[in-house]
């Protein structure tokens, strides 16, 4: 599935993002990648727990998925904090 990241909390490594298809997401990065709003990423975001997604390059990353078709209020307010 195909997402991309709405918004980046460098600081504290937590990410939110939204597939096509309209749902939200969001994760705190385990990599050491750097990851900008905007950035298409690849991966399985409906999973919550460890996972590995990839960049449109093909890098791949790991991650932690905190919340899957989370409301985009939700997984802000979980980035932001």
């Amino acid at each position: 599935m195909k997402g991309a990241i709405i918004f980046a909390n460098h600081k504290h490594m937590r990410y939110a993002g939204e597939t096509e298809s309209g749902e939200c997401f969001a994760f705190e990065l385990l990599d050491s990648i750097e990851l900008s709003v905007g950035d298409q990423i690849i991966g399985d975001f409906d999973a919550l727990g460890a996972e590995d997604f990839k960049t449109l390059q093909g890098k791949t990353f790991s991650v932690f998925m905190e919340i899957a078709g989370g409301s985009r209020v939700s997984t802000l307010a979980w980035a932001t904090k």
